[in-house]
């Protein structure tokens, strides 16, 4: 009887400890997701220099604040009716460098 307790006693721990494990990673995920994270605008397809973007060229996406680059432009409404200085391929994160001042 007392082996039985004894198991029951272990298995009630590991379960709380596993319980607590579970919820402090998900609150310490949710709060560093909320404050390290950066608006960037990446291309949706391929484009050529002096093609001027449109909304429709474009898509939002939040990444870690430190993988970001320093430069990056943080919303789309910032490239809207400004042309591309060069060729650009699809997925690539836009710099204000890559953008002509309209």
């Amino acid at each position: 009887m007392g082996a039985k307790l004894l198991k029951k006693d272990i298995k009630c721990r590991l379960l709380f400890s596993s319980l607590a494990f579970f919820a402090f990673h998900s609150f310490s995920a949710d709060s560093q997701a909320k404050s390290d994270l950066q608006t960037v605008v990446r291309l949706s397809r391929d484009v050529t220099a002096g093609t001027v973007a449109t909304q429709s060229l474009l898509q939002e996406d939040k990444i870690e604040r430190r993988l970001a680059p320093l430069n990056a432009v943080s919303g789309i409404s910032e490239c809207v009716g400004r042309a591309f200085k060069r060729n650009l391929p699809k997925g690539r994160v836009i710099l204000i460098d890559d953008l002509d001042n309209p």
